[in-house]
């Protein structure tokens, strides 16, 4: 790709030119220094087919590469932003450190990538205070976080760890925290007996003693008011059996998580009768 009798005979402008619309599809070491000076973007198709193959080798580039786009203000097209995610994602199967978290994280913070890869969801909830720093950083950053944030798995290996990170969001006493701590708890996570919520929240929610918190689970459930195929009413409403008959389960020694699936029952109810009416109006 790199023609130095050409290049020898360019100005600066000319050769910035140049490389705007190359790409790197086999490394090469100069071609390589040229498109990070002049044309970061055309080295993601490169880092994208590496990391499917051989992942591990790919981040000290990828956090080059990276670094310089965001450092470039670039506005970048959909298929650059997919290739940036695509890579994260191989990268973060084998890979997971603070500082390629925190690059991520920075991603997001850029709105050059929308979602939450895994490591950063890792790193914040090994990290607590950094989502107050999102929380509060405006109401983009807050939509975000509760939009796209996932506990990571690990959070569900240690009860101790777990109520640590929900803990110091509580301790953070700004009211929108509560509707944060909902929106995370309401994500639908199953239990050991493959019911919701987790173990883990079961038991955080006797401890929280809150109405208001359990509330906010049941309003953020994952599983209600999304998008669906509106039928007769049958099918809401045999989940909202389900979920009322595992609340009076659960009624005794977790009342607070049996409150929240009555909540979410009454939900399901309410869906079953407007989808009823909705199929006797269209039938009609």
């Amino acid at each position: 790709m790199y023609n130095k009798k050409l290049l020898c005979c360019l100005t600066d402008d000319e050769i910035h030119d140049y490389w705007a619309n190359k790409e790197m599809l086999k490394y090469d070491s100069d071609d390589y220094a040229a498109l990070l000076k002049h044309n970061p973007c055309g080295l993601l198709l490169y880092l994208y087919m590496e990391s499917e193959k051989r992942p591990d080798i790919c981040i000290e580039m990828a956090t080059e590469v990276f670094s310089v786009v965001m450092e470039s203000g670039l506005e970048l097209c959909r298929r650059y932003k997919d290739e940036m995610i695509s890579i994260i994602a191989h990268i973060d199967k084998v890979h997971y450190s603070d500082a390629w978290a925190e690059l991520c994280l920075n991603l997001v913070k850029k709105e050059i990538i929308a979602q939450y890869p895994k490591g950063v969801c890792t790193y914040l909830f090994r990290h607590p205070n950094k989502v107050k720093d999102i929380v509060l950083s405006g109401m983009m950053g807050r939509y975000s976080f509760n939009e796209n944030f996932r506990l990571p798995e690990e959070a569900y290996n240690d009860y101790g760890s777990f109520k640590f990170f929900f803990d110091s969001l509580k301790s953070f006493d700004d009211e929108g925290f509560r509707g944060v701590i909902g929106t995370i708890l309401g994500k639908n996570i199953k239990g050991s007996d493959g019911h919701f919520p987790h173990d883990f929240i079961r038991r955080l929610l006797e401890e929280y003693d809150s109405r208001e918190l359990d509330g906010t689970i049941a309003a953020f459930f994952e599983g209600l008011y999304g998008m669906r195929t509106v039928e007769d009413g049958m099918p809401q409403r045999k989940l909202a059996k389900e979920y009322l008959d595992f609340a009076n389960e659960l009624q005794i020694d977790y009342p607070h998580s049996a409150y929240v699936l009555r909540l979410i029952s009454k939900g399901y109810e309410n869906e079953a009768n407007s989808d009823y009416v909705h199929s006797e109006v269209m039938f009609y």
